[in-house]
């Protein structure tokens, strides 16, 4: 998905969808403390909103951003304040190439990420490493994106089906988060379920997200489904979502965990 990762009009989409209220990182991060001192890295950092937040508090922390995207990474530089790109050091590599060193911060924060990934506990391993003894592991992730709908024209909800089972990516990743975190042995661990019902304002401005989402993944739809198919489907699903007794709802998972 680098075309996805690359793109310009997807660093804009992130932002505009940040602004949203139910998808808010503030609210996320919130009852979750960070102290002077500590050494952070942001995982998939991609326009900086998690480090934005953390750098809020106004606290002396060591702050890095990671990103395999080197664009993606110039989005997050272009689109910060200077005085918070004066405070993160920003790096362009890939955990899972193992080039950080063990045992090297206190809080290792992912949002956003897993989902994209087709080996995800691999990642959570490569993240505990990491890790300092002791040292918290953050994940924000989704749980229903795009297949929490129901309508009643079977097509569209075959169409669904099919990418379901041709996507390599978890769309349920959130709910998963606390066995995953069980697996790879973190101790004292919580997870907080934040539901998230679009209606009115919010439901108007989620179906101009998927309006977006699909205009830039559209050849990957389209490997999922064909090209008539995928426009069909596109046409369809928006058109389902603005009627008035659309219901859409998914939800966000935020897990802490402790390294032993």
């Amino acid at each position: 998905m680098n075309y996805v990762l690359e793109s310009v009009v997807e660093a804009e989409r992130l932002e505009t969808q940040n602004k949203n209220e139910l998808y808010s990182v503030e609210e996320e991060l919130k009852g979750i403390e960070f102290s002077n001192g500590e050494k952070i890295i942001d995982i998939g950092c991609g326009t900086g909103a998690v480090s934005a937040e953390i750098l809020k508090k106004n606290l002396q922390v060591d702050l890095t951003a990671i990103d395999i995207s080197e664009i993606r990474i110039q989005q997050a530089k272009n689109l910060l304040p200077t005085y918070y790109k004066d405070m993160i050091k920003f790096q362009c590599l890939d955990l899972m190439d193992d080039t950080l060193p063990e045992n090297s911060f206190d809080v290792v924060i992912s949002r956003f990420v897993l989902h994209h990934l087709e080996e995800p506990l691999q990642m959570l391993i490569s993240m505990k490493r990491v890790l300092k003894p002791g040292g918290r592991l953050i994940i924000i992730d989704s749980d229903g994106i795009l297949h929490n709908y129901f309508c009643t024209d079977q097509w569209l909800m075959d169409c669904l089906s099919r990418i379901k089972e041709g996507m390599k990516l978890d769309m349920y990743i959130g709910r998963k988060l606390k066995s995953y975190y069980n697996y790879i042995e973190l101790e004292n661990i919580d997870v907080k379920m934040i539901p998230m019902h679009f209606k009115n304002e919010s439901l108007t401005a989620e179906v101009n997200q998927y309006r977006e989402r699909f205009s830039i993944m559209r050849d990957f739809f389209i490997d999922l489904l064909g090209q008539t198919d995928t426009d069909n489907f596109f046409s369809l699903y928006l058109k389902y979502l603005e009627k008035d007794s659309a219901e859409l709802f998914y939800n966000k998972f935020v897990a802490v965990g402790h390294k032993i």
